[in-house]
């Protein structure tokens, strides 16, 4: 697919939307630097239980632009968490999938489990632990 030229890419978009690829197209699209030039950019949309390879391998001329992201995490007795990694592969935001609480019958810390959503971010690869469902929907972005 070839490269979705700004003006069309919003076309049909929320504000926020809009204003989050101006912004993208913006710090990505201007030659500045290495690997800032937008050569592709394809609709993506995954469902499923496991990520695969597709999210969870660094790659620098590969970024995905989410519209929202969604996991889903188990009630367990140990923590959860997303953590997204952006263009330089450095953590740039965690999802805490959890709520901790004491459980009285058991006597320890358990947590919760729950469904969490972030809505327009990009990112490079993610890793997350203890997560049941993964939800994408968005692009995957091809740098030079």
């Amino acid at each position: 697919m070839a490269k979705i030229q700004l003006e069309a890419f919003v076309a049909n978009m929320t504000p926020e939307q809009k204003i989050f690829c101006q912004w993208f197209y913006g710090h990505f699209d201007n030659n500045i630097g290495a690997h800032h030039i937008i050569l592709n950019i394809e609709p993506l949309f995954y469902q499923g239980t496991i990520a695969g390879t597709e999210f969870l391998t660094y790659n620098n001329t590969k970024l995905y632009l989410a519209f929202k992201v969604e996991n889903t995490y188990p009630s367990a007795n140990t923590a959860a968490f997303t953590r997204f990694y952006n263009e330089v592969d450095a953590i740039s935001y965690e999802l805490n999938g959890d709520i901790p609480y004491w459980d009285v019958t058991a006597a320890i810390v358990k947590y919760s489990g729950a469904g969490k959503s972030l809505t327009n971010l990009y990112f490079s690869r993610f890793a997350a632990i203890n997560y049941t469902k993964m939800l994408f929907i968005g692009y995957r972005v091809t740098l030079n």
